[in-house]
């Protein structure tokens, strides 16, 4: 199981796990599916999008992935004494000041954006030359654990993927030879978000639990038991099958747990107050990276913008998101 990180996947179901990787060449977002949530707040968010997203140029002409602007503030992070699900780790809640803007991906990085860079390359993830593969989720004596499997990798994770759906089965270091080679192609500052950067962009200036509010609400998002057509354990969704948050983000709650750039921190006691990553100062645990935002394999709790998350491995249910220096 995925220690220190307070995910107890714990199952009563049977989970069948179908390796099929169909690697699409668009890298466009998809439409939503027909019983996705719809509001007029989203289509409030969508509007503004016109003036707010960009894209960068590759070498070749094509267009990187889809960023949002998001604008400079201050933001409390952490979560509340009273906040339903909260862990120690959450706290102290403590005020963090963004005086300059940024960006973020306005999805998770697809299968197809990351393969373009392995064909570009001819990069070999963690999971692929390192001999143990991707770690996934498999039954054993009647409950589902974590396990690696050797041939497990972003191109064979286990689970039902296109081109359209977040990459997965991809480590902290793959993620980071990503931004790097994304970065000289576009001759911008790709990275990935801090821990800070991304609570901030997630709650995208509301203080509930989830960017929603206090309650979790069905077809919100990708989880375990979330009430979207994904239940049950079908893997991740296409990216953008959900309402935006009100900085357009998308699938922030859900559908993969999100690298960011900080080391692990047991608490926020110490932690910068102007966004910027966190990492051996403080007794920070710099082979346990975190990660945020909750899974297509994890209970709803998981998915407030609050809960932190750490990890080591190359995993089907983690992928990431982009960040960009403007």
């Amino acid at each position: 199981m995925r220690q220190a990180t307070a995910r107890h996947i714990t199952f009563s179901l049977i989970l069948t796990i179908v390796a099929i990787m169909v690697v699409s060449c668009t890298t466009l977002p998809p439409e939503p599916p027909a019983d996705a949530v719809k509001t007029d707040a989203e289509t409030t968010v969508q509007t503004v999008l016109q003036l707010a997203t960009f894209r960068d140029r590759l070498s070749d002409g094509t267009e990187g992935p889809e960023m949002v602007k998001i604008p400079v503030g201050t933001f409390l992070m952490g979560s509340p004494d009273d906040e339903k699900g909260r862990l120690e780790r959450e706290g102290p809640v403590h005020r963090v000041t963004f005086a300059r803007p940024f960006a973020m991906g306005r999805y998770e990085v697809t299968v197809a954006e990351f393969g373009m860079f392995v064909k570009a390359t001819g990069y070999r993830t963690d999971a692929e030359r390192c001999g143990e593969g991707c770690w996934h989720v498999v039954l054993t004596k009647g409950m589902l654990r974590d396990k690696p499997t050797e041939d497990a990798s972003w191109r064979n994770p286990y689970i039902d993927q296109t081109g359209v759906h977040p990459v997965v089965c991809v480590s902290w270091n793959d993620a980071q030879a990503y931004v790097k080679w994304l970065s000289k192609e576009t001759g911008k500052r790709y990275r990935l978000p801090t821990e800070a950067e991304w609570e901030y962009a997630a709650r995208a200036n509301t203080k509930t639990a989830y960017w929603w509010g206090d309650d979790f609400k069905g077809n919100r998002a990708n989880c375990r038991f979330c009430g979207s057509g994904w239940d049950f354990l079908k893997g991740t969704a296409p990216v953008g099958s959900f309402p935006a948050n009100p900085f357009g983000l998308s699938d922030t709650a859900g559908n993969v747990w999100e690298w960011v750039q900080d080391c692990m921190h047991q608490s926020y006691k110490g932690a910068p107050e102007d966004g910027r990553a966190w990492g051996e100062e403080d007794c920070g645990k710099c082979g346990w990276r975190g990660d945020r935002g909750g899974s297509w394999g994890n209970s709803p709790d998981t998915l407030r913008s609050a809960f932190r998350g750490w990890d080591y491995r190359p995993h089907h249910l983690i992928g990431f998101r982009l960040a960009q220096d403007l």
